[in-house]
């Protein structure tokens, strides 16, 4: 992306939000499980801090290629959720624990359902996941498979220990396969579909069992 000969700064960041915000959007409405309000607010959040962090220097926003827009445009969304989430996630997990889980949970150690929700983490796995996964479950699920955190940083994202971390996403799996169908080509989720209407909440302040 170029900018244009005597071009204002305003009109730089303008130009960025007509360009990407419908693919910022997306990423966010996947992140927040559809939650339109929590989408809106935190959409005109990156937007407002972006904003405020290039006004000075627009000239190395303006000449940065749209896969480096976009990249700085999800990391900071991905920021702002994270913030989000930070504050009540422990409560979460608390409340809900996986009591399911075993003792120990193996660290990186894909299996093949993993390998594939990495590989493609989209609105099939995502709307599935939205509603058979707890609050906790699907945070923890998001940093893995989207935002491509490690257990590490996810603990200390969220406030939490590593194992919880590999705990509620060995959970997370657990219930994603008993879910799937896998017919040696394609995985499915036969009563999770897509266009189906995921949940409306993001789980701030919900209590899932």
């Amino acid at each position: 992306m170029r900018r244009r000969r005597n071009e204002l700064p305003q009109a730089v960041f303008e130009r960025i939000f007509r360009t990407h915000r419908h693919e910022l959007r997306r990423h966010l409405r996947i992140v927040l499980r559809w939650n339109t309000h929590l989408v809106d607010e935190c959409l005109s959040e990156v937007f407002l801090h972006v904003l405020r962090r290039y006004r000075a220097d627009s000239t190395t926003l303006a000449r940065m290629p749209d896969e480096e827009v976009i990249k700085v445009l999800k990391t900071t969304a991905d920021n702002c959720v994270t913030d989000m989430w930070r504050k009540d996630t422990r409560r979460l997990m608390w409340e809900n624990p996986c009591d399911d889980a075993p003792d120990t949970v193996a660290a990186n150690v894909p299996d093949h359902l993993e390998q594939m929700i990495r590989g493609e983490f989209d609105d099939r796995f995502a709307a599935a996941a939205a509603e058979l996964l707890t609050a906790a479950q699907w945070r923890v699920a998001v940093m893995t498979w989207w935002m491509d955190k490690s257990d590490k940083e996810i603990a200390t994202a969220l406030g939490t220990t590593v194992a919880t971390v590999r705990t509620h996403r060995y959970s997370a799996l657990k219930r994603l396969r008993a879910a799937a169908h896998w017919d040696g080509i394609e995985l499915t989720f036969p009563d999770h579909e897509p266009s189906r209407s995921p949940s409306a909440t993001d789980g701030r302040g919900e209590v899932t069992v």
